[in-house]
């Protein structure tokens, strides 16, 4: 998908910028898609996700191909620079999608949710993945209430994305739930879900 065309709902000026920062970006940030609702609504939740990802953008230049994960909590501080989800009142669902050998290649806002569940289908999140080419992914959401333990719907929707995974070939690294002030859970590291690899985390 060309980079240009996820900002096109942009103003004249923001769109002007964020095109010049696009061009150097060494890796491709995606917008959400939006489902169909009211048009007022729709609008603002387009301009809500534009303004997330026009963020991203001019953060990602930051983090590029140079990037490599090193663990859980250098891939939350990722998605913090890039998102800032632990200060957002609202539920995100983040991937990074991760070369062979764990070097950042894609950062995508799968889902944007409300105040109290964020609905994601594991299809949107492959489908971003392998655009990329990623051999892997890490995946995270906030909990706006600052509560990191996982949900049953939390701990359904990791162990769906790792089957898929599996199968696909783009193995589900971790899935990171981010709460207020650095606090933070791993699912991997908790035992909610197996993965294979075992140079990271």
């Amino acid at each position: 998908m060309d980079q240009l065309n996820l900002f096109n709902n942009l103003n004249n000026k923001e769109s002007k910028e964020v095109k010049e920062v696009a061009k150097v970006i060494k890796f491709p940030i995606e917008k959400q898609e939006v489902k169909k609702e009211e048009p007022q609504e729709q609008e603002e939740n387009t301009s809500s996700i534009n303004m997330i990802e026009l963020k991203a953008v001019r953060k990602a230049i930051k983090i590029n191909q140079s990037t490599k994960i090193r663990n859980p909590q250098h891939a939350r501080d990722i998605i913090n620079e890039l998102y800032d989800l632990e200060n957002i009142a609202e539920e995100q669902f983040i991937m990074l999608a991760l070369d062979s050998k764990n070097y950042v290649i894609g950062s995508h806002l799968v889902s944007h949710g409300n105040l109290n569940s964020s609905i994601v289908h594991p299809r949107e999140v492959f489908k971003r993945a392998i655009i990329n080419n990623a051999a892997a992914i890490i995946v995270a959401h906030n909990h706006p209430s600052g509560d990191i333990k996982p949900s049953k719907d939390d701990i359904k929707i990791t162990q769906r994305l790792a089957e898929v995974g599996e199968i696909i070939g783009i193995e589900l690294l971790d899935h990171l739930i981010i709460g207020y002030n650095d606090r933070m859970l791993s699912l991997r590291n908790g035992g909610y879900f197996e993965s294979k690899a075992q140079d990271l985390l």
